[in-house]
């Protein structure tokens, strides 16, 4: 039996990425062409392109999407140059490899657990119920509140209702300066039975706030995936307290979670300034609070909970 030859797969050639000679090009059009970092190389006329053929750099260091970002300047200009969506590294248009083509698309992974998560009252580093304050004070004055960082502003996910992951920022128990607090979540069945331990998160926020997502969304999956009481702790940030004060906020709150965990371990998870926290908490153990301090210390003025 004669055996079948294999038939070599040959490359497509190329799309070209002007149709015009760059000698034709008006000195407005080489110089958009040269924003969009096309190198003199790309045309074949060049007479500095040193003998290279066109089709060797044929693509553009800049994605297709960049330029629709300035639609009404580069784009129109662009595509009068000749250049198309496939000239461009990441195009849509840009046709998959023989390999991507006979993968299988992977499947989409479930979404992580914590939607059903239960979440409490707000309670102070003693357990209570803290009682909302008719004038709340926050960590910045209204004034302010347009300069926020984008990461603590979050205006695309604030908001009542419509699928939206956290409140305003008139409502958010973390931008609130209401004295150390915590923001408790349980298991979807209630109180947890079976398991034992207690989870406390210290969201990070460079000690000046703290980050939203660094906080309930994972408070809650720990609720709900291992079963666990967990607890987002609002420690009391920089400048208006001191790093000694975060500290007793941090000792009195796992005290506290200590009492909740039916006799289990005390997990403390913690994000940038959070994870430092529980850090140098863990190596200051033993150092008096700042309430036991000597008065004129640098941790002076009592660790206590203030109420919301």
């Amino acid at each position: 039996k004669k055996k079948k030859k294999k038939k070599k797969s040959r490359a497509p050639p190329p799309a070209k990425p002007c149709e015009k000679p760059w000698s034709s090009l008006s000195a407005s059009e080489r110089e958009l062409a040269e924003r969009l970092r096309f190198v003199r190389g790309t045309w074949g006329d060049d007479p500095e392109a040193d003998g290279r053929d066109g089709c060797e750099e044929d693509w553009s260091d800049i994605p297709w999407s960049w330029v629709e970002l300035d639609r009404a300047a580069l784009l129109p200009t662009a595509l009068a140059l000749g250049f198309e969506e496939r000239s461009w590294k990441g195009g849509a248009a840009a046709k998959p490899s023989r390999k991507a083509r006979g993968r299988r698309p992977r499947a989409r992974r479930p979404p992580l657990p914590g939607a059903n998560a239960v979440a409490g009252p707000l309670l102070g580093l003693d357990g209570a119920a803290l009682e909302p304050s008719p004038q709340p004070r926050y960590l910045a004055s209204r004034r302010e509140w347009r300069d926020l960082p984008d990461w603590i502003e979050l205006s695309d996910e604030r908001g009542r209702g419509g699928g939206r992951p956290f409140p305003p920022l008139a409502d958010d128990p973390l931008f609130r300066d209401g004295g150390p607090a915590l923001l408790p979540f349980l298991p979807p069945g209630g109180e947890p039975a079976c398991c034992r331990g207690a989870v406390l998160v210290c969201p990070g926020g460079n000690y000046e706030f703290l980050h939203p997502r660094e906080g309930a969304p994972i408070a809650r999956y720990f609720a709900e995936a291992l079963s666990l009481r967990a607890y987002v702790l609002r420690y009391r940030l920089l400048p208006r307290h001191s790093l000694h004060q975060a500290h007793d906020d941090l000792r009195r709150a796992v005290q506290y979670a200590r009492t909740t965990a039916n006799g289990g371990p005390v997990l403390a998870i913690g994000f940038s300034a959070g994870g430092h926290l529980i850090a140098t908490g863990c190596a200051m153990i033993g150092v008096p609070a700042a309430a036991e301090r000597p008065s004129g210390g640098e941790g002076g003025g009592g660790g206590g909970g203030g109420g919301e």
